[in-house]
């Protein structure tokens, strides 16, 4: 989760972000604390955050704890308790537009309107992923090709996309790019070794 964070807000916002956290759980009221400390602990191998309900409980926590600091009002110049203040306000009204953002680009997918998805986020593998299927099953390989750099563009470890775009080479007689992406469709996911040569096997008997 944390990675994923900084690859979204970078280095510079993460940063900030894991400030307000450890500014929020320098003081150690159990009842606050721990509740805290264990969800960030599990979020070091999880995407619990992700969950709306989660991160209000995340966040109310550290509103608590900071408030045990007096984090609002204090002993602080009402310069910095100014600053603080809109640093909480431009976070919280940040997370409702991403909030917003985010459901439109999910009401797109959920309509498989793929262009309107990408359009609105070109970041966004999975409505690459499903223009790119779209114009494989027309045998638009040419137009299925670019989608699908697209997407391990936008999200390299994508093994599915590699396998097409082996397919798609050599079915285009490029047979020294159709082992290429076949090799890293199956370092990425060596398990499914032989379920992706069969898979092409299938397709190239399928043209003949």
């Amino acid at each position: 989760y944390f990675l994923h964070i900084l690859s979204e807000i970078g280095i510079i916002g993460g940063a900030f972000l894991f400030f307000v956290i450890f500014y929020s759980l320098v003081p150690k009221k159990k009842i606050y604390f721990y509740p805290v400390l264990g969800i960030l602990l599990q979020n070091l191998i999880d995407y619990n955050l992700l969950i709306p309900m989660n991160s209000v409980l995340l966040f109310s926590s550290l509103g608590c704890l900071s408030k045990e600091k007096e984090f609002f009002v204090g002993n602080s110049s009402d310069f910095i308790n100014w600053i603080k203040n809109f640093i909480i306000i431009f976070i919280f009204l940040y997370g409702i537009n991403t909030s917003f953002y985010l459901s439109k680009v999910e009401s797109y997918l959920k309509a498989n309107d793929f262009l309107k998805a990408i359009n609105k986020d070109k970041t966004c593998w999975y409505a690459w992923q499903g223009l790119a299927e779209e114009e494989f099953k027309k045998n638009n390989f040419k137009e299925a090709e670019r989608y699908f750099l697209q997407v391990i563009k936008n999200n390299p470890l994508h093994a599915e996309s590699y396998l097409y775009l082996s397919i798609i080479n050599f079915k285009l007689k490029q047979k020294h790019l159709g082992y290429k992406y076949l090799k890293e469709a199956i370092k990425l996911n060596p398990k499914a070794a032989n379920r992706y040569k069969r898979r092409i096997d299938e397709e190239m008997k399928d043209k003949k």
